[in-house]
């Protein structure tokens, strides 16, 4: 099941590299470079603790003037993990579950260049995440999947021409149980690395 998911996820992962390559082929000057990047962090909601690590590529698409400032479009695949821990009640107790995630998503990853070193940048896209869950104490998981929005929001600083410093707050939802989905926010920090 496990080798299965990470076949699926490395499928997507291809398909949306071609899809970027094709978008940028079409669409972007030859100096809009590729980058790739990694972040980890905390994850979580009032119910849920744990923590998140992320890779991801991604191609510049185009420049635009905004409010006086560079707007930076580009597109992004990436693979993550999320290991948290929910409390779901159930007939008026609460069951605590450990849950493991893989994902895989594609986001449009929009960069607002406020000075020549900070900028805004966001993602809003789409995710598959594939979740083995245990009730704590117990041997047996179950796995969910789903298709879910992902989003975030956060800042960047560029310690150079093509290495950024970058930290944000994410979203997507998880299943974690048949009729049970947990929205999940993420707060991460990491680096980027153009090309």
């Amino acid at each position: 099941m496990v080798s299965n998911f990470v076949e699926d996820g490395m499928k997507t992962l291809v398909a949306g590299l071609i899809a970027l390559g094709v978008m940028g082929c079409a669409s972007a000057a030859d100096d809009q470079p590729w980058y790739v990047g990694a972040d980890a962090g905390l994850g979580g909601n009032y119910r849920q603790d744990g923590g998140n690590g992320r890779v991801y590529v991604g191609y510049q698409l185009g420049t635009a003037q905004l409010f006086g400032m560079e707007f930076v479009n580009a597109a992004e695949a990436q693979l993550y993990k999320l290991n948290f821990r929910a409390d779901v009640g159930r007939g008026g107790y609460t069951v605590r579950r450990e849950v493991r995630v893989d994902g895989s998503a594609l986001a449009w990853a929009p960069t607002l260049k406020v000075s020549d070193r900070v900028a805004v940048a966001g993602r809003v896209g789409v995710a598959y995440n594939h979740a083995n869950v245990r009730e704590q104490g117990s041997e047996y998981a179950s796995t969910y999947t789903k298709v879910a929005p992902l989003a975030s929001l956060g800042a960047s600083y560029a310690l150079s021409d093509n290495v950024r410093l970058r930290a944000d707050v994410g979203y997507t939802q998880v299943k974690i149980g048949s009729k049970e989905n947990v929205d999940h926010a993420m707060l991460s920090t990491g680096v980027s690395v153009g090309f």
